[in-house]
């Protein structure tokens, strides 16, 4: 083939790439649970310390209904108190209607089917790193009107199954 054949094949090959490409501004970035404080495994926690969850994106308006602090393990009754997001609704801070009680466990749970402002599921895989452990059915089932409540849609991961992640930790 001739030179010019050549190039033209390789101009219209370069061309049909470009055409291809993605524009960066388009990509989405999955949310993912940065952290959590206190981490799971916690023992001496301040029982007047409020509970903070970060995350790397903002998270969705009203999701704040599936997270909640359990006494005891995620069939505990819930602790009465107050969600709050940051200005830019990528911190969540608990602070409850009374001071948690001393030497007593709690459990911070998360709902599997979170979603960030752009109605993807929240990444929560970096919350084992911090102590965090996936909650399965049994986990949930038949062990009271709590464990009912928290099985819908908001709760359970719609991919992989699970009602989300625990973070247990025990107070001073």
């Amino acid at each position: 083939m001739s030179r010019t054949v050549n190039s033209l094949i390789l101009f219209a090959a370069v061309a049909a790439l470009g055409a291809c490409a993605t524009d960066v501004t388009d990509v989405i970035e999955t949310t993912e649970l940065l952290s959590v404080i206190p981490a799971g495994g916690a023992t001496g926690v301040d029982p007047n310390e409020p509970i903070t969850i970060q995350f790397s994106h903002p998270v969705g308006v009203g999701m704040e209904q599936y997270v909640v602090l359990h006494e005891g393990g995620v069939n505990g009754e819930i602790v009465p108190g107050t969600w709050t997001w940051s200005e830019d609704r990528m911190a969540l801070t608990f602070v409850p209607d009374q001071p948690l009680q001393a030497q007593t466990e709690y459990a911070i749970h998360i709902g599997g089917g979170l979603m960030d402002s752009n109605g993807n599921v929240v990444d929560c895989r970096r919350g084992e790193g911090f102590g965090g452990q996936w909650v399965g059915g049994g986990m949930m089932g038949g062990m009271g009107s709590v464990s009912s409540t928290m099985m819908g849609q908001g709760w359970q991961h719609p991919n992989n199954g699970t009602y989300g992640m625990i973070f247990t930790f025990t107070t001073a």
